[in-house]
């Protein structure tokens, strides 16, 4: 199940490229050389220690000659980190660079020293470009020295399952693109206008680019978690638009089913919904179709919105009860009392909240109402 995504909305702007947008350089050993490149910053959880920013691996290794480049990881001196928008300046070591040859790409650890100031960076989900999307990218060409450059561009097609091209948007010739790109490499290609995170910009097709064409290396989200795994097994894995778990709404980016925060607590609206259809089957009355339109994560975030921005807000019932007087047999009748569906929802999300610590707390001898 793909994320939904409303076409119309606009996401991303601008100054939101500024933030993603990083200046790799890499000091070699023994050599005044440096190397330079682009990489895209991304944001983590912010109980995880580490954030990454995504780059391709000759900007770290040198130029890549089929498997083998340039240097060798022992040559690398350091490399500095570098994003204009937030005035940060970062230092890292070889050490703290994710290396995978296979696909061309480095993810640098990068510890959040700077974290506050990167609270209003969105989170970025990695999916597909569609042919019919338009595709955005920002990073530091070094002709520019030292600023970032934004680059518009079309879909052109897919080369194998690790590459798709892309065409320059604007009228280029081989000369301008040649200038554009030298220090472009690295840079993250997005959806316009969603924090959907594409692909990795990686060079021309060819030397004079007649064609006005740039490759970019596709970030496969299950690769490139399997190598974060392979590195150390509690860093945080890449989120990807095929999972449930994360939903994209205007204004606010991506949102975290499972990590809904009202009132500064925790709601995990998934499994609050898998639980309620088990509680619905109990009701004196029953919806044919399971309220299949109602009952989900997307519309019930929908319906959060507000508290999802403001974390201050106290939460409000979303309509009142309704109170009626069910029949019995024997001509009898018992009062029954009707909840706003979200309103379930968001009671079972705070009872599954606390329902962990409390079994924790019963006696083993106790069988009966413990949660599973």
């Amino acid at each position: 199940m793909n994320l939904e995504i409303e076409e119309e909305s606009e996401i991303i702007k601008d100054d939101f490229l500024n933030k993603f947008c990083v200046k790799i350089s890499c000091k070699i050993k023994e050599e005044t050389k440096i190397l330079q490149g682009s990489g895209v910053l991304y944001k983590t959880s912010n109980d995880v220690r580490y954030s990454y920013v995504f780059t391709a691996l000759h900007c770290v290794l040198g130029k890549r000659d089929v498997v083998e480049y340039q240097y060798d990881s022992t040559k690398i001196d350091f490399l500095e980190l570098v994003n204009t928008n937030y005035d940060s300046k970062i230092i890292i070591k070889i050490e703290s660079v994710i290396q995978i040859k296979e696909l061309d790409i480095a993810i640098l650890l990068v510890e959040k020293t700077f974290e506050e100031k990167i609270e209003d960076l969105p989170n970025i989900v990695f999916g597909r470009a569609l042919d019919k999307n338009s595709l955005i990218a920002k990073g530091y060409p070094n002709v520019y020295k030292g600023k970032p450059l934004k680059l518009n561009f079309t879909f052109h097609d897919n080369e194998n399952d690790d590459i798709f091209l892309v065409k320059f948007s604007e009228n280029t010739t081989g000369e301008q693109a040649r200038e554009k790109i030298s220090g472009y490499s690295g840079s993250g290609l997005f959806r316009e206008n969603f924090p959907i995170l594409t692909g990795m910009i990686t060079g021309l097709i060819d030397e004079e680019n007649f064609a006005g064409i740039a490759k970019v290396k596709i970030l496969n989200s299950k690769k490139i978690n399997n190598y974060i795994k392979a590195h150390n097994d509690s860093l945080e894995l890449v989120k990807s638009t095929r999972s449930r778990d994360f939903g994209i709404f205007e204004d606010i980016g991506i949102v975290d089913y499972r990590k809904i925060i009202i009132e500064e607590i925790e709601l995990d609206i998934w499994k609050a919904i898998k639980r309620l259809k088990k509680d619905l089957r109990d009701d004196w009355f029953q919806d044919s179709l399971n309220y299949y339109k109602i009952l989900t994560p997307k519309y019930i975030t929908s319906q959060l919105l507000k508290y999802v921005k403001d974390k201050s807000l106290k939460y409000k019932s979303q309509s009142l009860a309704q109170h009626f007087n069910v029949p019995k047999t024997n001509f009898a009748t018992r009062p029954a009392i009707e909840v706003n569906l979200v309103d379930r929802v968001i009671y079972q999300a705070y009872v599954d909240f606390i329902a962990d610590k409390l079994d924790k707390k019963l006696n083993n001898q106790v069988y009966s109402f413990r949660v599973i």
